[in-house]
This record gives structure tokens, sequence and C-alpha cells, in this order.
């Protein structure tokens, strides 16, 4: 995994290149100022940006927060460098946000359902990651909601980086964490704040999300809330959709795979599970290494 990781670090795209995909100047030269062009084009290929790449602005602003900042710095080191360029320009944000201006990061003085109306089967992270945040009043709902958001998002950006960014269950739970953030959703709110429990790392996340949902599919008789559980424990779990060259689809035209060295595998093997859980719960997942999923 390691020596994965140094091939895409040493195998920066250049500006010529990424400039066919619609992106402008003024963008391309910030992150290449920043040394954090990789890590852009890879939010852009999670958000199936490729049509609108200027709604990566949104991606940008939810992982400046200083406490997102604080999840990525805790969580990347433990896997393998993967998500390295994320975190590059993470911090590149903070340190230069002119990056905010020249992008077009959803407003959040209004809904993303109402923003991105007829787009959002499409654009539902940029969506989930566009709502504001309504729980101030509440400081661990607050900080429990963006934690599960940014967890989401490193679970979808995983996924990109093994060649796949459609996955229905990103899918389902992006929907529903957006849904959460409208206060007339209170259904949606209560089901994100069932799962909530401690969880300092990557691991103690996928931990702490397996074993609530656990509880809840047996308690709930709801079935969208079983649907959204089962979504969240297939995530959590490692589970990913059948391996497929969407790098290859003309309609999603995966960047970040376009500007990796050759001898990268199209589908980088996952961190094994007993990565992201404790020692004491991996004998009860033994096989669980990035499970097919047979819906297409």
């Amino acid at each position: 995994m390691e020596s994965e990781a140094k091939a895409i670090k040493e195998t920066p795209p250049t500006a010529s290149q990424a400039a066919t995909f619609g992106i402008s100047e003024d963008i391309l030269e910030w992150a290449q100022r920043h040394d954090c062009l990789l890590g852009f084009l890879l939010l852009i290929d999670t958000g199936q940006l490729h049509s609108d790449p200027d709604l990566v602005g949104t991606f940008l602003r939810e992982l400046a927060y200083p406490a997102a900042i604080r999840i990525l710095d805790q969580w990347a080191p433990k896997l393998h460098g993967l998500l390295e360029p994320v975190v590059q320009v993470a911090h590149a944000t903070i340190a230069d946000p002119s990056i905010l201006k020249l992008t077009s990061p959803l407003s959040l003085e209004e809904s993303p359902s109402t923003q991105l109306r007829g787009r959002l089967g499409t654009l539902y992270l940029v969506a989930m990651s566009g709502q504001h945040n309504p729980y101030m009043k509440d400081e661990a709902v607050y900080d429990w909601y963006r934690q599960l958001r940014i967890w989401l998002l490193f679970q979808a950006i995983l996924r990109t980086i093994r060649g796949s960014n459609r996955d229905k269950n990103v899918r389902e739970v992006a929907t529903r964490l957006r849904l959460a953030g409208e206060i007339k959703k209170p259904k949606s709110k209560e089901m994100v704040i069932s799962l909530k429990g401690p969880a300092s790392t990557f691991s103690e996340m996928n931990q702490t999300l397996i074993r609530h949902a656990d509880q809840r599919l047996v308690q709930t008789d709801s079935s969208r809330e079983k649907e959204f559980l089962r979504a969240v424990r297939a995530l959590a779990l490692g589970e990913q959709p059948p391996k497929r060259a969407d790098r290859d689809d003309p309609q999603n035209n995966l960047l970040y795979h376009s500007f990796v060295s050759e001898g990268l595998p199209t589908n980088v093997p996952a961190p094994p599970v007993s990565e992201w859980l404790p020692e004491t719960s991996v004998e009860a997942f033994p096989d669980t290494h990035w499970h097919q999923d047979t819906d297409t």
C-alpha cells in the first residue's frame, strides 16, 4: 500500500493536462502553486463534478473547517497515505482561502435541494457537504453531524481511488445526511443521532457505526431507516460495488486515474478490516475485505 501511495505522490498531473477537463486557469494555477492538484482532481471525481468542477469549492469549504482538519489529520495517516492528496488540498485551502472565491461553493443561505434541483441523483455528495449544519445549539450533535459527513466523504474518496465513484450506499447515506440537516426532516435527524458514539480514529468510527447500526436494525420497524442503516453498515465494513472501469465511461472520466502512474493498479487494494477495526473485533469479520455488491 505504501508503494501505491508513493506512486500517486510522484506522478502529479500537469495544468495543461487538467485544463482539458474544463477547469479554469486560475484554479489550476492555485492548485499547482500549493502542490495539491491531484487532491483537487480526486475531489472532482468523487463528487462526479466533471460538468460542474467549480462546485468543488463546496468540498473545500467543508474540509477547511478546523474540526474537519483535526479529523483529517487523525484519520488519514492510518490509511497508507492514500488520502494525503486530500489532506494537502484541505490545508492549502486554510492557508490560502482565495480558492473559495475562484470556485463556486453552494450557498449556505439556500438549501442544496433547491440549488441542485434535478441533479441530486448525481450530485448527492456535494449536496450533503453544502447543507448547512443547523445544530449549533447542541454542540455534541453539531460535532457528530460534521464527523459523520467527513467519514462518508472519506469512504467515497477511498472508493474513487479504487476505480468507482458510483456507490448506491454512498448515495443513500449522503442523501439521508443532507435531509438530517434540514430542520423540517426530524426523522432523518433521529436516524443520524442514533448512530452517535465515541470515535477518535477511522477504525473506531467504523466500529461505532457497525455496532449502533446493528442495534437499531433490531429495534426499528421503519423500512426507510433500515435501508439507511444497512448502507451505513456496508460502508463501515468496507463493502464495495462491483469492479468496473468507470474511468472508461465517456460520461464519467476519472481525472485522478488519468494522472497516476501506469504501474499503479486501477483498483488499489483497500486497507484490510484489521486496520479499520480494533483488534478485538477483527475476528468477527474474517472475510470482510471489500465484499463485492451484486447490485449494479
